[in-house]
């Protein structure tokens, strides 16, 4: 194989007795590029099938088989085991995917680990011990004995609110906070409309001008229309009447008046 360099692009000239084993050659440079871009290069393979020679062209990434730090985890435990790194053997592979558990007690770090093996298999066109079903069981193992707790979502309350609107009528926002960008506001007035409707955001989201109505007999007060959701109180036409509130920093008819 003959190679010629630039500042552009790096040729390499190779023969090849089939176009398969050019073509298998050429694969790994694909494969390599599907997890990491880089500087781009031309490939150029001169191939002879059937006695006759022909010439491919293929930009790819020069970078082949390297995957970053996390398969680095996976590469160090072979050669300290004197384990084969692409072996077909599960039993390394489970050892070094509990010890990298008990060691960080990151679920998502063997998961992306077990990911990096798997891939790196898969771009040798080797049969993977990550897909045996012992590894999955262990995984469940993993999830069992480290759960994940998942931290309670709060309901908003007044306090919150309050808090969030001290942010729009700070003084450089000027009068009622006018002056504040258009996102703090679309994102308070939306809050407030949750918060007043007991709608979902998903739906408060939706909302557009012509659906908010200010009215203003016989009292203010805002006329909403929601256009279907999942919240089935809200079905296709319902409509859905938000009075003024007393503390007029939160109010979703003054927000809605100031914001529109």
């Amino acid at each position: 194989m003959e190679s010629q360099s630039s500042e552009s692009s790096v040729i390499f000239e190779a023969v090849y007795d089939s176009s398969l084993s050019s073509g298998l050659d050429v694969a790994q440079y694909y494969f390599s590029n599907s997890v990491k871009g880089s500087s781009r290069q031309q490939v150029r393979v001169w191939s002879f099938y059937n006695n006759t020679p022909f010439c491919s062209r293929y930009t790819i990434s020069p970078k082949i088989f390297q995957y970053g730090r996390v398969y680095d985890i996976w590469r160090s435990f072979c050669r300290e085991n004197g384990v084969a790194e692409f072996g077909e053997d599960h039993k390394p592979l489970v050892a070094c995917l509990s010890l990298v558990m008990i060691e960080s007690g990151s679920y998502a770090k063997v998961e992306m680990l077990r990911a990096a093996i798997a891939h790196e298999y898969r771009i040798r066109m080797l049969s993977s011990p990550t897909t045996h079903e012992t590894i999955s069981v262990l995984f469940r193992g993993f999830r069992i004995a480290h759960p994940h707790e998942r931290q309670a979502r709060l309901p908003i309350t007044e306090e919150i609110l309050t808090k969030m609107c001290a942010q729009l009528y700070q003084t450089k926002h000027g009068r009622d906070g006018l002056l504040a960008s258009v996102v703090l506001w679309r994102t308070i007035w939306r809050i407030c409309l949750e918060y007043h409707t007991l709608g979902r955001f998903s739906d408060i989201v939706k909302l557009k001008r012509p659906d908010v109505i200010y009215k203003s007999s016989p009292s203010p007060h805002l006329k909403i229309i929601f256009k279907g959701g999942k919240n089935d109180q809200y079905s296709e036409g319902s409509e859905r009447i938000v009075a003024t509130n007393p503390n007029s920093q939160f109010c979703p008819v003054k927000l809605a008046i100031n914001y529109f």
